[in-house]
Parts: C-alpha cells; sequence; structure tokens
C-alpha cells in the first residue's frame, strides 16, 4: 500500500511539474507584454501592443528582413531632444529543412532604434564573426562555385535544390550585398577579424568605423549593429533581450550615438 501511494505521489508530482511547464510557456507572452509595460513606465516611454507600421518605417535595414511574417510587438517610443528612442520585439518564422521536410520555428529578437537628425553614417551591418564566416573566408572560391551551380540547376529545372535552406526573400540590392566580400579594416585588425562586416559604400564604412566608434561596439559582445543616414539599429544575436537587461543596452546604444554625433560635426577650421 506504502508503495502504491509513493507511485502516486510521484505520478502526480510529474504531472503538476508538466502542468506548470506547460502553462509556463503559454503564458510567456502574457508576461512579456506585462514586463515591457512596466518598463515604459520606469524609461518615461510610450507603449503601444503592436504596430505593423514599423517594419515598412525602417524597410531598408537588413536586421529586419529575416525570416517570415514578421510582427512587431510590444513598441516603446520616446522623444529625446532631436532624437527618438525605439524599442521593440520582432517576431518572426524561420525555416529549416531537415532532408526533404521543411519546419518553420517561430523566432524571437528584441530591437532598439535610435535616430537624430544630425547624426551622418553610411549604411553599414556589423555582428560578431562566426566559425562558419572564417570557413566562407578560407573557402570563398568553393562557395562561389557551388551558388554558381545552384543558379544553374534553377535555369535548367526551375526549381531549387530541395534539401537546401530556403532564403528569405529579400530586395536585390540587399542580396548582392550579403554575398559581396566581407569589409576588412587594415587599420583595425582586431577588430575586424572578431566582427563580420557588410555594407554598400567600403570606403565610407572604413572611414566611419574609426577607433572611439569600434570601440563603442567592441565593448559589447553578441549585439549585431545595423546603421544608415540618420538612425541605427542595435539587437542580440540571440533571442529576445530580456526586459531587466534593455536599459543597459539604451544606454550603450546612447553612448554611441553621441560619439556618432560628435565625429559628425562639422569641422569648424574648414568653415
Amino acid at each position: 500500500m506504502d508503495t502504491l501511494d509513493l507511485e502516486t505521489l510521484l505520478a502526480n508530482l510529474m504531472a503538476l511539474t508538466i502542468g506548470c511547464g506547460v502553462l509556463y510557456i503559454y503564458t510567456a507572452r502574457w508576461r512579456r507584454e506585462r514586463a515591457m509595460r512596466k518598463l515604459a513606465y520606469e524609461l518615461d516611454c510610450n507603449y503601444k501592443q503592436k504596430d505593423p507600421s514599423l517594419l515598412d518605417q525602417y524597410a531598408k535595414f537588413f536586421t529586419l528582413q529575416v525570416g517570415h511574417g514578421p510582427k512587431v510587438n510590444n513598441l516603446l517610443t520616446r522623444q529625446e531632444g532631436e532624437g527618438t528612442i525605439c524599442i521593440f520585439d520582432l517576431t518572426y518564422i524561420a525555416h529549416e529543412r531537415i532532408q526533404n521536410m521543411r519546419k518553420g520555428h517561430v523566432r524571437l529578437k528584441t530591437v532598439i532604434v535610435l535616430s537624430h537628425p544630425r547624426m551622418t553614417m553610411p549604411h553599414f551591418y556589423i555582428r560578431p564573426e562566426t566559425a562558419i564566416d572564417k570557413v566562407r573566408e578560407n573557402f570563398g572560391g568553393a562557395f562561389h562555385a557551388f551558388q554558381q551551380f545552384k543558379e544553374g540547376i534553377n535555369a535548367l529545372t526551375g526549381q531549387r535544390l530541395k534539401e537546401l535552406n530556403d532564403h528569405v526573400n529579400r530586395d536585390p540590392s540587399i542580396q548582392q550585398w550579403l554575398n559581396s566580400d566581407e569589409i576588412e579594416l587594415l587599420h583595425d585588425r582586431p577588430f575586424s577579424d572578431a566582427h563580420w562586416i557588410k555594407g554598400h559604400d567600403r570606403d565610407a564604412i572604413i572611414n566611419f568605423l574609426r577607433a572611439p566608434i569600434t570601440r563603442c561596439i567592441a565593448a559589447e559582445e553578441d549585439l549585431i549593429w545595423e546603421g544608415l543616414q540618420t538612425t541605427f539599429l542595435v539587437s542580440g544575436t540571440k533571442n529576445q533581450i530580456s526586459h531587466k537587461d534593455i536599459p543597459h543596452y539604451v544606454k550603450v546604444a546612447r553612448e554611441f550615438m553621441n560619439q556618432v554625433l560628435a565625429d559628425s560635426k562639422p569641422d569648424q577650421g574648414s568653415l
């Protein structure tokens, strides 16, 4: 009898644990919304649960051109003098191929956007370099030949290779940009070796990424940086940024903006 009671107790505890786990997962969205509303109050920001127009507003940024069906949630906005700050969660579906099966997984990302009319930046995209990037550098010719082989198959059959991951439908200029060579900073090899740098105007990016700017970027690991003209985006390389850590990354973004503003000031001696 004692043995039966013990087995029943263990079964009930296991069922309770599983139930709590399922409940925790299904209430994640509600808990995140509640935490972001509280954060909006603490940061003196306006809160909006959803805003589909934001994707159109920042359509030129590669950071937001990921996955399928992207949606903006938990939007926090604040006017700071001439500048604006925007914080939001991005939800999208990433498709992966396992043999001949295509599976979709929901991905979550937090994005921090700062804009200021006096900032001047070329279009750049910087993230920590990965092992795959190193392989691409060492075997760039093989990657290029394989890409040509894929295009040849597509031209002959009208179909993509089923075993390969599907590319997101991106603007052709962005796709060409991603397939181009990585930008290297000969004046800052440690930074260049640790980061994957892309952009449209190579010379402008090299001139922009000088010591004060690269120090701001290198000070924080696991962040993706993208800038264009008067706006830049900061996001994590992994999932959502915890609401507890967002104030820290907002501070990091402000420091970067101040440095860009300092570098964007006109040379007084040339007037």
